[in-house]
């Protein structure tokens, strides 16, 4: 009984499998024989599109043929018209000449001798524009032909020949090896010699063959050849035209019974080409390029009706060779994409911000307590010093000091330190009052001004980025520090120009038809220089290393980088006014090898350390926020425009200098002893934000950033990590000091000697401080101290610097007293 069971549940699994392999049996013949349904359905299409295809040729050719014989006609009846018109002109012509005479018979009294067939036609006037054409006939629009020369005979068939000149005046190019010359003029001179039949010598007229040569050639005059049939399909080069011109006059001379002889095409006064035959190949040739062109356009027009598919594979065929041909051309010259115009509400809104934002953060510079006013920079107490005696003297009447006995036995303020921060110096201390309160308000409007002038990169990066830098740059550590540790107040008006020189910079580079920019780069690269010489060179030569990656990222042309560089020298030059005289004395007459030796490098542990400013806080900082600003360009770098990828590299690169391992290769450069690699910091700061903040428009970057919310994140991250980063510093940095109460005292000790000159043995660690309390506040003179650079006696004081290092105390202290010196104030560590 179970292994009847057990057959049972067999047979019956059998046949369930046996009707599952039936079922996929059966999908699949339904399968086969979908199949061949497709492949019949493809092969009627194909036979359909073959039959359009052979339709459409069909269509094709009896519309050209239908054509042909229909302007054949019109051409037919027109010329028949035209050929009574001008029998019956002719007539009334021989009438009217024939009546004059007979009225100035009557009026004279005395027969008038006939004029021949010749004479009557040589009356013909000149139209306006030089036309010999008779007055009833209006040329205006065709070459200008006239007789030249004798008729001639030609064997016993002809019995004169005509001769005539004109000018066709038109445009052409050329196409060689694939390269297409550029568009040109040409007055070609036509010379026609028609043989005249014996037959009908006697009554053909100089007009009519005219009239001829004008219809021929009349349609190419003050066009552009290559535009014009049949110039759109055979190059129209000199041999080309005078072949076809001699074709063309040729059949409508022979519809008046004539023969051309020769046709001469002259290019210049001195190159022609000549012609005797009529060329039917060339005819042919003609014919079959505009059968070719025409048959073309009909058959795709004939297909795309009764084939949709067609008109799909036809235009992505167009696609296709458009793109071919646009790869084969040369990448364009393109710097990056600008933004759509900004409303001038948005201007506001963004200079509000910034302007409130500058105020919150440096209102503790500006509304500071009376006795905490003063400067703590080691070089601020020099340059106040300077601006204060300019204020004086501008006051007496002197509004350009060329001299001041008060420092090292008499200096020139004003040729080896440039002028133009103390003159803003000495007007703001007309304003405020006080000299101190007058650096502090100059080093917060500086900084504002480099701030707004962010916003004119607004088109290249966008307002709100634009935005971003500003706030960065209104608080950005080295600023800072140039501003309050080192005290050096006329780069910090140099650092406020930056901006601005760079967005005007990038402007002409990227915009040829801009001369007012180019005028405000050369007054803005004089400003730069009239306040800081060096800065001005180091901005100078950042940006030519800016315009040569841009150029190599093919985001200008070698136009662009020339332009670029003659209007930065161009810039220099005409400040040579006051550069010149600046560069005789000074540190410039320092010996170079010396200099070189004492330049600064700073090693990357330090400088990109964000502890070791809280150890020394007047050590250059980059930032270790700066560090992943670069990091984030090179992330992006695809998404960025040219400008901002040159921008990158020249970041890199400015930043590698100041790095100890490449002293040995930088101070081998010209004029490394004057253009200090630290001071190339400002323009590598402005080059990692500009092109930190800058992404290009949506559809050109990187697929993870066409999202505008991404792109708005990564940049307010990278924002809010330089604000941290940079507020500590600022806390560190931008703050005001006390009176120097030690130096002062020591001031008052001195004044009560009978002694006039002092001199500040302190290998500099004082700073400035001892040079404005000593002359401004004691009146004495100072042979030795801060700025000794500037100084006439500057080889000698330097080698005060020498005997004091190397503690050669007779030779420093007999020195001085060869200077004049009768005090010596001595700091106590020293």
């Amino acid at each position: 009984m179970d292994k009847t069971d057990r057959e049972r549940a067999l047979i019956e699994s059998l046949k369930l499998q046996m009707d599952s392999l039936l079922q996929k049996k059966q999908a699949v013949d339904l399968g086969i024989e979908g199949l061949k349904q497709e492949i019949a359905r493809q092969v009627m299409r194909q036979e359909s599109l073959e039959r359009s295809l052979e339709e459409s040729r069909r269509i094709a050719a009896g519309i050209e043929e239908k054509a042909h014989l229909s302007a054949a006609k019109i051409l037919a009846e027109a010329e028949a018209l035209v050929a009574v018109k001008r029998e019956k002109l002719s007539a009334i012509e021989q009438e009217i000449a024939l009546l004059r005479a007979e009225l100035e018979e009557k009026a004279s009294g005395e027969p008038v001798p006939q004029k021949d067939d010749d004479n009557l036609h040589s009356t013909a006037q000149n139209s306006p524009d030089g036309i010999s054409s008779p007055q009833h006939h209006n040329t205006d629009s065709y070459p200008n032909f006239s007789r030249v020369a004798a008729s001639r005979a030609s064997g016993d068939d002809n019995i004169y020949s005509m001769k005539l000149v004109g000018f066709v005046n038109a445009r052409h190019f050329v196409v060689f090896g694939g390269a297409t010359g550029p568009v040109h003029a040409h007055s070609w001179q036509v010379e026609t010699e028609v043989d005249v039949p014996r037959g009908i010598g006697d009554t053909i007229e100089f007009s009519r063959v005219s009239q001829a040569v004008s219809a021929a050639l009349g349609p190419y005059e003050n066009t552009i050849l290559n535009q014009v049939h049949p110039f759109d399909l055979i190059l129209p080069t000199t041999e080309n035209i005078a072949m076809y011109f001699f074709n063309r006059l040729d059949e409508y001379l022979a519809k008046l019974g004539l023969k051309l002889y020769q046709l001469s095409l002259w290019e210049t006064p001195t190159r022609g080409i000549q012609v005797n035959n009529h060329n039917l190949a060339l005819d042919k040739q003609i014919a079959a390029e505009l059968k070719a062109r025409d048959g073309n356009a009909a058959y795709r027009e004939a297909a795309a009706i009764l084939d949709p598919d067609f008109a799909k594979l036809d235009q992505r065929e167009k696609e296709l060779a458009n793109n071919k041909k646009l790869l084969s051309k040369p990448p364009p010259v393109s710097a990056g994409s600008r933004r759509g115009p900004y409303s001038t509400r948005q201007y506001l809104l963004a200079a509000v911000l910034i302007l409130f934002l500058s105020l919150l953060a440096y209102q503790h510079i500006l509304w500071t307590p009376v006795e905490q006013r003063f400067p703590w920079g080691s070089d601020s107490w020099g340059h106040l010093f300077k601006a204060e005696m300019l204020y004086e003297q501008i006051q007496q009447g002197n509004y350009y000091p060329q001299f001041t006995e008060y420092w090292y036995n008499g200096v020139q303020p004003f040729r080896y330190w440039a002028p133009l921060p103390y003159y803003a110096l000495a007007g703001l201390r007309g304003l405020s009052g006080d000299i101190f309160t007058a650096g502090h308000l100059y080093i917060y409007l500086c900084a504002l001004l480099g701030a707004l002038s962010w916003l004119l990169l607004s088109r290249r990066m966008g307002l709100w980025p634009a935005v971003m830098a500003a706030l960065v740059w209104l608080l950005w550590q080295d600023n800072v520090r140039v501003a309050f540790s080192e005290g050096n107040l006329p780069r910090v008006l140099a650092t406020a120009l930056l901006p601005l020189l760079f967005a005007l910079f990038l402007h002409i580079i990227t915009r040829r038809k801009s001369y007012g920019a180019i005028i405000a780069v050369i007054l803005t690269v004089q400003l730069t220089l009239l306040c800081h010489a060096m800065i001005a060179a180091v901005y100078c030569l950042s940006l030519a290393l800016f315009v040569f990656f841009l150029w190599v990222f093919q985001g200008c042309s070698v136009k662009d980088l020339a332009r670029g560089l003659m209007v930065l020298a161009a810039g220099v030059l005409t400040s040579s006014w006051w550069l010149l005289p600046s560069l005789s004395g000074g540190i410039t007459g320092i010996d170079a090898q010396a200099v070189k030796q004492v330049v600064q490098f700073v090693p990357a542990h330090i400088s990109l350390s964000p502890l070791c400013r809280f150890k020394n806080v007047e050590i250059i900082y980059w930032g270790i926020s700066l560090i992943m600003l670069l990091l984030s360009s090179l992330a992006t770098w695809k998404s960025k425009p040219a400008w901002a990828r040159s921008l990158v590299v020249c970041g890199i690169i400015l930043l590698l200098i100041t790095f100890p391992l490449f002293r040995a290769i930088y101070i081998t450069l010209p004029l490394s002893h004057l253009l200090w690699p630290l001071r190339f910091s400002s323009f590598a700061a402005l080059a990692v934000l500009a092109s930190g903040f800058t992404l290009e428009l949506e559809e050109k970057r990187q697929r993870w950033l066409q999202s505008s919310t991404v792109a708005a994140c990564l940049l307010v991250v990278l924002l809010v990590f330089l604000l941290v980063d940079c507020l500590f510093s600022f806390r560190l940095l931008a703050h005001t000091g006390t009176r120097p109460f030690t130096i002062i005292q020591s001031g008052e000790f001195i004044k009560q000697e009978p002694g006039w000159r002092v001199a500040t043995i302190d290998l500099s660690q004082l700073g400035s401080a001892p040079s404005f309390t000593f002359s401004e506040m004691a009146g004495l003179e100072q042979v030795f101290g801060w700025a000794w650079q500037g100084a006439v006696t500057s080889r000698n004081i330097m080698l005060l610097n020498t005997g004091l290092e190397q503690q050669y105390y007779p030779f420093l202290f007999r020195s001085c007293v060869d200077l004049g010196a009768t005090d010596l104030v001595v700091k106590e560590d020293v």
